[in-house]
């Protein structure tokens, strides 16, 4: 079930809607159960129960209690995960709105059925993908939600972290020690003070680097971390191959 809300002061355009996207949805037969609000401040009362997050999030940049700005990063607090888009009057403002980290802008008398559509299905095709492991990364201006079996390795870069996936890499602000949290047992292993690299992609190594798919330059082992390496590689290698060399 894909969960949508909206958060809207003005009813009439609340009910227009939730009449809107239930057709797009039945149109392509994707179950769907959406709820609106009326405010802010009652919307942010309903996600105060960890059991009320949404899976996309519709929210009036012009919300008179508690500005949508304010309301948006309230969501991210409750619910990091969730796909936010601003419904505003005016195309001017979408660079403020930025600031919190929306999928999308939209301009309210702009939302019909082929513009809602084409919302809907991006959005849900995310959606689909989070079913996937995966981690978001934000910087300033946007984020990146990326599948954990796409990344090579991540490594530090003065105050910033790197994320290698696919043929791309994307800096965002972090710490390291966080990362390592966020992927534990999920197949990655640190192996250096800088780095992180997942398992699956490591084609070879000695005591000094980790060789991976794709990368000409290897990372490097950090002596502290060599034990550590070789314990949590053996295991992985006698199933997967038999090419790891690390002594």
């Amino acid at each position: 079930m894909f969960s949508i809300c909206f958060c809207d002061d003005t009813p009439a355009t609340l009910h227009k809607y939730i009449e809107l996207f239930e057709l797009i949805a039945e149109r392509h037969q994707i179950p769907v159960s959406i709820r609106a609000f009326s405010s802010g401040e009652e919307f942010l009362v309903y996600l105060e129960n960890p059991n009320h997050f949404f899976d996309l999030y519709f929210v009036e940049a012009g919300l008179k209690d508690i500005s949508g700005i304010d309301t948006v990063l309230r969501i991210h607090e409750y619910d990091p995960w969730g796909l936010v888009i601003f419904l505003g009057v005016r195309a001017e403002c979408a660079s403020d709105c930025f600031a919190a980290y929306p999928f999308n802008y939209i301009i309210k008398s702009k939302l019909n059925f082929i513009r809602g559509e084409s919302v809907f299905l991006n959005a849900y095709s995310v959606f689909k993908q989070k079913k996937k492991p995966y981690i978001v990364c934000k910087n300033r201006t946007t984020f990146q939600c990326i599948q954990l079996s796409d990344i090579s390795h991540f490594e530090t870069l003065g105050r910033l972290v790197v994320v290698h996936f696919k043929d791309r890499s994307f800096e965002f602000y972090s710490k390291l020690n966080i990362i390592e949290q966020s992927v534990k047992n999920k197949g990655f292993i640190r192996v250096h003070r800088s780095y992180i690299v997942n398992l699956s992609y490591i084609l070879d190594a000695d005591k000094e680097n980790i060789f991976l798919t794709g990368h000409e330059t290897p990372v490097p082992i950090g002596q502290i971390y060599l034990d550590h390496v070789r314990r949590e590689t053996y295991p992985f290698f006698s199933i997967n191959s038999s090419s790891l060399s690390v002594k």
